[in-house]
């Protein structure tokens, strides 16, 4: 039996694919605090968008501040947040 080669956390196969295996859908994984930051922070611009329009003032510093925490959580990934303590 052929031992399937790994290379560090890539698995390599030993046979091509099959026409079948390279028509199936195959959709990667979706990195969720990434996405949450990147639609908190338009659904954000676009009420404050809203807000403006009616003529209403809206301060700066106040979506500033929050576009701030939604780039935090667009820069966070799972490694970030399930870090181990006591690792180096």
């Amino acid at each position: 039996m052929v031992e399937a080669i790994v290379a560090g956390a890539v698995h390599l196969p030993d046979a091509p694919p099959s026409l079948g295996a390279l028509l199936a859908w195959n959709p990667q994984p979706v990195p969720v605090l990434p996405t949450v930051g990147l639609v908190t922070a338009l659904l954000y611009c676009w009420g404050v968008w809203r807000v403006r329009a009616t003529g209403r003032a809206w301060p700066w510093w106040r979506a500033a501040s929050f576009l701030a925490g939604s780039a935090v959580l667009g820069r966070l990934d799972h490694r970030d947040v399930v870090r181990d303590p006591l690792a180096p």
